[in-house]
């Protein structure tokens, strides 16, 4: 069996590209409510642009500390 090689993908493009085919369907389901695969993009580009302008680039290892719960996700 030869060997299958893939393309490296971020969490940010993965969740880009499910926000793409399934929208506004239901990505997050919690007590207060729920959070659809277009707004958890959104929160994913703000975060990644937050941390882009307190100086982190492409293969900058970051830490991120937050309250468990949906804002987290």
């Amino acid at each position: 069996m030869p060997h299958r090689t893939c393309e490296p993908y971020t969490l940010g493009d993965l969740l880009r590209a499910a926000a793409e085919r399934h929208g506004d369907r239901t990505f997050l389901e919690f007590a207060a409510g729920t959070q659809t695969y277009t707004e958890a993009d959104r929160r994913a580009n703000r975060a990644a642009n937050g941390l882009v302008a307190l100086g982190a680039g492409k293969d900058s290892k970051v830490a991120i500390m937050a309250v468990n719960g949906p804002g987290f996700i």
